[in-house]
């Protein structure tokens, strides 16, 4: 698996394409208190924070984008990985090269996905806050993370 970090005129229609496909599919396969409609209402805010977060990481592996990372300063926006990709280390693999790179010290993560929230425990995460409603105000509980 290669990583890159790409530069936001980097960004080609093609790419954010691909990464809005990736999304979907690992939202999909783990946020299950989503429903279709949910989805369908949150893609449509998907592909221009692409475009505008600052640091976008893409993980390829044989040509095929498989997962992202976005960092803004030392917060870690988002990262998925491809569902085929689960359980296969790609997401550790990006998330070190966030810590390394980027000096990452926080992160938010829906209370509903327990298979995210083990998986930022295990990188050194843990809780200092929690919300009752997303940053949109919909009813998804984020638990706001910091860094040990």
């Amino acid at each position: 698996m290669d990583i890159i970090d790409l530069k936001t005129n980097d960004r080609s229609d093609d790419l954010i394409n691909e990464l809005v496909s990736v999304w979907e599919k690992s939202v999909s396969a783990s946020h299950f208190f989503l429903t279709e409609k949910d989805i369908t209402e949150i893609r449509e805010q998907v592909a221009p924070a692409f475009k505008m977060i600052p640091v976008l990481l893409v993980a390829i592996d044989d040509d095929k984008v498989i997962g992202f990372a976005g960092i803004y300063e030392n917060k870690l926006e988002m990262l998925f990985i491809d569902s085929a990709y689960f359980g296969q280390g790609m997401g550790y693999k990006l998330i070190n090269y966030c810590f390394e790179q980027y000096n990452i010290q926080f992160v938010d993560v829906n209370e509903q996905n327990p298979r995210a929230f083990k998986f930022y425990q295990r990188q050194g995460f843990s809780i200092i806050e929690r919300s009752p409603l997303d940053s949109d105000g919909r009813p998804f509980p984020i638990l706001h993370m910091q860094k040990k």
